[in-house]
């Protein structure tokens, strides 16, 4: 969804009309679902004015009208079919002809309606739909509250509707009760909507329109179901919300901030960002990973990090153009749709894009976001990207191997070497003195114990083992190296899975556990891979995971990536303070 805002009605006409001479242009023979009401008048005449300049030839058009009051026959003055006409078809020079009514005055108006969606469905569709937003979120006459899937139909007029529409007839009370709408399912089928806005008098339904969450209580809200959908509004339906971050000139620039979100399983990270890739906001809260925690809680934490990152600039969410979410727990695709579905129902985003965090790791540190990338914090991850676009990530197929299974394998080291099945090491008294303990056997207990609840500060000593290894201690050093290869192994069958793994790539490493000054776990992770791609060079990673997802949400935005951005946007990162774990 894009929304652009002008600066007055003269611009919203003149933006409008450039979109459907483009559509025209693409596709003279293209099927139009047309609206009636003040809005798009100053669009229709703007289009009327072109098409007698020669600039538009709109001759092969089919339109199709949008909704009728039961009861009026074409030539009745009142009848939105001679208000179609008027307005519309003339002006634009269509063939009479080519407008499919619907039949307002048919003595049977249930089998004229069907007769509308056949012709709708032989016709291939509406290639454009024109709509103005009722003052209630209506689309057509789609009263609320309507389903997304609703027939073009009779329906009861609502209050506000014949309130509104009595300006037309004189009175309020020589308004029609019952009209004909085409369906919420035709309206939603269009390959492209517009949809004009226009007046302070819409701004609470403009903006509930936008911000979600998709109800039927507010039909336009469905339009976040649509493939493609443009939305116009003039300075005074959008408000105070109007800012110089959002299109206020005649341009289709897509405007608006952009965020991007890292979930993991510690904590979730956001940032928000204007076009150009200033960073002007983030926001931390706990864990994002619906697999660690219950999903509503995760849910929660991301939109407390998104809140937090708009504060400094004093936007909503309505504000956020496009965002991208690079979550642990995107594994499956059902797990995508839920999270996707969640997000949006809570309104953190206009358009929202959900990737496994690996992926977004993978931007994080990729010149062109193509490579595998290796991810070890709190848990482990690894994303392969090819240049045609093919992604893969490991998600379940993959044991864990992040700083808590470092922690665990530490810890089964000590147990072993206690039993002298393994040699003594020095992570025996490295764990004791890190939970303030003198005996093994007691480490043991705090952890098995059916009387309490064993510590959770296990991946914690992933940094001690490391510790160790570096200076030396065998134990740490083969535990440190066999967890290397292991992820070298997963990022091989990544670069396998996308056809890369005899390519030369970059092999992007991202997480704290990375950070550690110790070499050896990294070095045998390298040394694996580069045994299948020898030319393969390890990155670390020049960005936390996050900008990698708040890089992933500028490409949605259609913006071009270049260095100029990315100074901008390492100017503006936070401190460290925000990353760390």
């Amino acid at each position: 969804m894009r929304v652009i805002v002008t600066d007055d009605y003269e611009t919203l006409s003149r933006v409008g009309a450039d979109l459907v001479v483009d559509v025209v242009n693409a596709k003279p023979d293209s099927n139009l679902l047309v609206a009636t009401g003040n809005t798009p008048m100053g669009m229709y005449r703007e289009l009327g004015e072109r098409r007698q300049r020669g600039e538009l030839d709109a001759s092969r058009l089919r339109v199709f009208q949008l909704d009728e009051y039961l009861g009026l026959g074409p030539d009745d003055h009142r009848s939105l079919y001679g208000w179609t006409v008027r307005s519309f078809v003339e002006p634009l020079g269509v063939p009479v002809a080519s407008l499919v009514r619907l039949r307002g005055d048919a003595s049977d108006p249930a089998a004229a309606c069907l007769a509308y969606e056949e012709a709708v469905n032989a016709a291939g569709g509406i290639d454009l739909a024109i709509l103005g937003l009722g003052p209630n979120g209506h689309l057509g006459f789609n009263e609320p509250p309507a389903a997304p899937d609703s027939a073009t139909r009779i329906v009861e007029l609502s209050e506000e509707s014949i309130e509104s529409n009595g300006r037309y007839w004189g009175a309020r009370d020589q308004v029609p009760r019952r009209a004909l709408t085409a369906g919420m399912s035709v309206i939603l089928g269009a390959r492209r909507t517009l949809l004009v806005v226009s007046g302070a008098h819409k701004q609470d339904v403009l903006r509930r329109t936008i911000d979600g969450p998709v109800t039927a209580d507010v039909p336009a809200s469905y339009l976040h179901l649509s493939p493609d959908v443009t939305i116009i509004a003039d300075t005074a339906a959008w408000g105070d919300g109007a800012t110089s971050d959002i299109s206020t000139d005649d341009s289709s620039t897509i405007h608006g901030y952009v965020l991007g979100v890292d979930g993991g399983t510690t904590k979730t990270v956001a940032l928000v960002a204007l076009p150009d890739g200033t960073i002007v906001g983030a926001g931390r809260a706990g864990g994002g990973n619906i697999y660690s925690q219950q999903p509503q809680v995760a849910f929660a934490n991301v939109e407390r990090a998104v809140l937090a990152a708009l504060a400094p600039v004093g936007a909503r969410p309505a504000d956020l153009a496009t965002a991208t979410y690079s979550m642990s727990g995107a594994d499956w695709p059902e797990d995508f749709d839920f999270i996707h579905d969640e997000l949006f129902g809570r309104g953190l985003g206009r358009r929202i894009v959900v990737v496994n965090d690996a992926v977004g790791g993978l931007r994080a540190g990729s010149p062109d976001g193509s490579g595998v990338a290796v991810i070890c914090g709190t848990g482990a991850a690894v994303a392969a990207r090819a240049h045609d676009g093919q992604v893969w990530h490991t998600s379940f197929w993959q044991e864990p191997g992040g700083a808590e299974e470092l922690g665990a394998k530490m810890l089964r080291a000590v147990y072993r070497a206690e039993l002298a099945i393994e040699p003594p090491t020095g992570l025996r008294e490295r764990a004791l003195d890190f939970f303030g303990i003198t005996e093994v056997e007691d480490l043991l207990h705090m952890f098995t114990t059916r009387m309490g609840t064993p510590p959770k500060n296990v991946g914690a000593l992933a940094r001690v083992l490391l510790d160790e290894a570096d200076r030396g201690d065998p134990t740490a050093r083969r535990i440190a190296e066999d967890h290397g290869a292991a992820l070298g192994d997963y990022a091989v069958a990544a670069a396998r899975r996308v056809g890369i793994e005899r390519e030369k790539y970059p092999l992007v490493l991202a997480g704290g556990v990375f950070r550690h000054a110790c070499c050896i776990l990294v070095d045998s992770l390298v040394e694996r891979v580069r045994a299948t791609a020898s030319d393969t060079w390890a990155v670390h990673s020049r960005y936390e995971p996050v900008v990698g997802a708040l890089l992933l949400a500028l490409e949605e935005a259609g913006v071009e990536i270049d260095e100029p951005l990315l100074t901008r946007l390492a100017l503006t990162l936070p401190d460290n303070e925000l990353f760390v774990t």
